[in-house]
């Protein structure tokens, strides 16, 4: 007997990590994530599929009561319809109108069907999309620190078996001397690492960086460049500073983060030489991200999956599409064990992350078995619930403290003037009804 959907919910959870990083917007410390729940039933018993959306504003221009307020607004059109309509579900309108617009929302919708679809008829998530590798390498991030802390945390990543992945963008002048000391660091260890820019410097202040170093340095082992622009100069400053430091005679390659959201995008960077980094919370998914390297085909370069600090849930996903999409042979942030950051009790599987070290370089397999092969333990979950979501928005959207989550921005930035400018929607616009009717 078929398994119909028989409801859906969304609630917010918020957690502190064990690290707090610095980033050039702030400090990353509490997040606030969105589980999405599908239960359906065949009428003898019942289960249950999750899935995750997790990314921080101000990265996206829409925060986590949006994606839970898009969500919510599934529940009852999905309602009583059998879960192998799962691929006619993910094309609806009604998702199109409410979670396109917020793409994490939509991977968590994409996620939490996978999943629940899996578990009815007994499918991995790789018998629902092909495998094309068995495990994978993972970088790991490193937030703002400085010059003695950054060296002694290079010297504990290469060891553990990560590739390091230092945060760059915060001065020419800084920049300069924390690349030095990371080029001199790794080959002492002899390893690799990439550089993440997180989109901080001007065509011009780039070049002017690759200047500064180039007598010093010509970066060998550093793997990638990660979107050293503004996200103002678009794809094309990529494909200048790209052009500038081969001419120049480094040999790194060059990826695309905040300036690959589309498929026209991706196309674009593809066609002139600038990799890609999917994160699958940016992007809308596994699907969404099957479709954009489908439209690729033979014009495919390397990628990677990238991460955005999920709970287990989400970081199971991450891994198994790391060993699905043909072209992510890169490392990457997303195949990190969350393990690495939200310890013990914040460890929502019954699972451990399956890791082995070859080569000096730690192998991450993920997980196989039916849906997204995981066991939520809910009493976790409960514990960091936040139990009035919209109560917590409507504090943090006015530049108050939330009673659970706290939002930590520099100095002459408030979280109202950021959602303003960012998402061109009035702060308070899916929290006071009279503006709902103006939504999305």
């Amino acid at each position: 007997m078929s398994f119909k959907i028989k409801d859906s919910k969304s609630f917010m959870i918020s957690m502190d990590l064990d690290n707090p990083f610095e980033l050039g917007f702030g400090v990353l410390k509490n997040l606030p994530r969105v589980i999405y729940e599908i239960t359906a039933t065949n009428g003898r018993e019942e289960k249950k599929g999750f899935g995750e959306a997790s990314i921080d504003f101000p990265f996206s221009n829409y925060d986590a009561w949006d994606i839970m307020y898009a969500l919510e607004k599934t529940n009852t059109a999905i309602k009583g319809i059998d879960v192998k309509e799962r691929e006619s579900l993910l094309g609806q309108n009604f998702i199109t109108i409410y979670l396109k617009r917020f793409p994490a929302a939509l991977c968590a919708f994409n996620m939490a069907l996978d999943d629940i679809y899996g578990k009815c008829e007994e499918k991995t998530i790789f018998d629902i999309y092909g495998q094309t590798r068995l495990s994978g390498v993972a970088l790991k991030s490193i937030g703002y620190k400085t010059k003695e802390s950054l060296s002694t945390k290079i010297g504990e990543i290469v060891r553990e078996g990560f590739i390091p992945k230092p945060k760059v963008g915060r001065s020419l002048e800084q920049d300069v001397d924390i690349i030095l000391l990371v080029d001199k660091r790794i080959k002492e260890l002899n390893s690799q690492y990439t550089l993440d820019f997180n989109a901080c410097y001007s065509i011009k202040e780039f070049m002017e960086l690759l200047d500064a170093l180039k007598s010093k340095t010509n970066l060998s082992r550093c793997l990638i460049i990660e979107q050293p622009t503004i996200k103002d100069a678009g794809i094309d400053g990529i494909c200048e500073v790209k052009n500038y430091a081969l001419q120049e005679g480094f040999k790194m390659k060059f990826m695309a983060d905040e300036s690959f959201i589309t498929i026209k995008d991706a196309i674009y960077c593809s066609e002139n030489g600038i990799l890609l980094n999917f994160k699958l919370q940016k992007i809308g998914g596994l699907c969404a991200a099957k479709e954009i390297e489908d439209e690729l085909g033979e014009r495919n370069l390397e990628s990677m999956i990238g991460g955005t600090f999920p709970t287990a849930i989400g970081r199971t996903y991450d891994q198994q599409a790391s060993c699905i999409l043909k072209s992510a042979k890169l490392p990457g942030d997303g195949l990190l064990p969350s393990q690495e950051y939200f310890k013990y009790q914040k460890h929502l599987i019954k699972e451990d992350f399956q890791k082995k070290v070859s080569n000096g370089k730690k192998k991450v397999t993920p997980f196989s078995g039916f849906g997204l092969g995981i066991n939520i333990v809910e009493e976790k979950l409960r514990r960091f619930l936040v139990s009035n979501p919209k109560e917590e928005y409507g504090l943090i959207r006015s530049n108050q403290s939330g009673r659970k989550i706290k939002i930590i921005l520099n100095e002459g930035h408030t979280y109202s003037e950021l959602y303003k400018e960012l998402s061109g929607r009035s702060p308070d616009w899916n929290l006071n009804k009279e503006n709902e009717n103006n939504s999305i």
